[in-house]
């Protein structure tokens, strides 16, 4: 896509996507901005070098990771095309528990496979901060839909709660600790309004999630 706008004379580019969640979306940024630099860059070739330099030894691993990240991205863009209006077209609804199974497999595989390489490893562990996000996103979203849909049951209203207060917990440690691995301020201002429907109206706790 990047290539065909700047053959047919795009001068310019704003990409309000960059929102800075670097463990869910680093590859993407990485390369939008080699593509600057050169439209013509062969993509996958970059892929494969951004694996390598950064992963070593995981480097076949952490390349499946994000290849089946975006199968799981191309399935929720292809239901947005078709179900553009619907409340129910939402990038969480792909990530399903046995998606995100997967997902933390590949990254334990890639962990074992880097065992002797501490930097890999850190970098293997900020990238599973954003799998742990995602599964939070995923199970809260699969909820709130459903509220959408019936009256929830009061297990499934208490568990929401519960995992709200997990994600809290978990923003504020990424916020103090790792903030370049989720935008967690943007994250907020976005959607906090939208968990009152389930009757979340801040966290039960600030020190432990689930003791509602």
């Amino acid at each position: 896509d990047f290539a065909h706008i700047v053959k047919n004379k795009c001068v310019g580019t704003d990409f309000d996507s960059c929102m800075h969640h670097w463990a869910t979306q680093g590859l993407n940024y990485y390369i939008l901005a080699k593509l600057h630099w050169n439209a013509d860059l062969n993509v996958d070739e970059t892929i494969d070098d951004y694996c390598r330099s950064g992963f070593a030894d995981a480097a076949d691993q952490i390349k499946s990771y994000l290849l089946r990240v975006e199968l799981i991205t191309d399935s929720t863009a292809a239901k947005k095309g078709r179900d553009i209006n619907s409340q129910t077209a939402d990038v969480t609804g792909f990530y399903t528990p046995r998606e995100i199974a997967a997902l933390r497999s590949l990254l334990d595989a890639a962990d074992e496979a880097a065992r002797d390489d501490e930097e890999a490893r850190s970098r293997i562990a900020f990238l599973r901060i954003g799998l742990d996000f995602t599964e939070l996103q995923a199970e809260i979203y699969r909820l709130l839909r459903l509220s959408g849909e019936r009256r929830l049951e009061p297990a499934e209203r208490d568990r929401a709660m519960r995992l709200l207060d997990k994600k809290f917990v978990l923003m504020r440690d990424i916020f103090q600790s790792n903030h370049f691995a989720v935008n967690v301020a943007a994250m907020s201002w976005s959607e906090w309004g939208r968990f009152k429907k389930l009757g979340w109206d801040g966290p039960a706790t600030k020190n432990q999630p689930g003791t509602r």
